[in-house]
């Protein structure tokens, strides 16, 4: 099977969407992921995503880039949380955007930090972030844009860390507005088992960001890509796997590596 492999906006050379997704071409990848802060005046940028989108730019998802979270520990922050992702979701379907993709929380806590205080249990937190979810599906339903929870690693988030976590929320928000985010990099921390994880979140998975162990491309850590790949061709994925790290190099050197090695893994996976 064939992936659909977007790069890193941020990453590529170029001075608009179009100049980097035709970078991203000549590297070997068919879109390009892009990241959007939750909160301020966002016009002048959706107008050059709309401009891209019209002009053929492929556009995997947009990536909340800041807070506030629907994880915030305040119930004001996470009613503020609400309203700003309720826009934003607006403004992504009004220009083409066809997948936001966000954690519960970034950096606001994690109960393996000494500097972090009281916390709620994670199964409430969870919980919550499932009533959260319903609310915010309904806006994404309407705006035609796919919701994706992404689970990051217990460093980074205090309530959803595995795949199987972030299932559990989604499943109990019950819409098909919402959606599983599978990102290596996590799940080099946070998965024991790689193949049966991606399994256990296989009815809700619908997008995938590519890091290896040290956060930086495919291939240059020590993630398991041959086990990765051919569970996702088992399981027949047919979603996004777009870059989400840091390189070791320049683009045009590090990224046709990533490519090929992401398309002859995906090859030999095939029965």
């Amino acid at each position: 099977m064939t992936f659909r492999l977007a790069a890193q906006d941020g990453t590529l050379p170029g001075a608009c969407f179009q100049h980097r997704f035709e970078a991203a071409q000549r590297y070997g990848f068919d879109g390009i992921e892009i990241a959007v802060p939750v909160t301020g005046d966002n016009e002048d940028r959706l107008a050059r995503i709309e401009s891209a989108v019209q002009r053929g730019v492929q556009i995997s998802s947009a990536v909340v880039a800041s807070g506030p979270f629907i994880g915030e520990l305040e119930p004001a922050d996470r009613r503020r949380a609400v309203r700003h992702l309720s826009l934003l979701i607006d403004q992504l379907g009004s220009v083409g955007v066809p997948a936001l993709v966000m954690p519960h929380s970034f950096g606001i806590a994690s109960r393996h930090l000494p500097t972090s205080g009281p916390l709620p249990p994670a199964e409430e937190a969870r919980l919550r972030a499932a009533e959260t979810l319903g609310v915010l599906s309904e806006r994404a339903a309407a705006a035609g844009v796919l919701v994706c929870l992404e689970p990051l690693n217990r460093y980074e988030d205090y309530a959803v860390n595995t795949l199987s976590e972030a299932a559990t929320v989604v499943e109990a928000a019950a819409s098909p507005a919402l959606a599983v985010v599978a990102d290596t990099f996590h799940m080099s921390i946070e998965e024991r088992d790689i193949s049966r994880s991606l399994r256990s979140a296989t009815r809700f998975l619908s997008h995938i960001q590519l890091g290896d162990s040290d956060r930086l491309e495919p291939g240059h850590g020590h993630f398991d890509w041959p086990v990765f790949l051919s569970t996702l061709a088992e399981l027949s994925y047919d979603g996004w796997l777009a870059m989400e790290c840091g390189l070791s190099g320049p683009p045009e050197h590090v990224l046709p590596p990533v490519s090929r090695l992401l398309r002859n893994g995906a090859r030999r996976a095939e029965p």
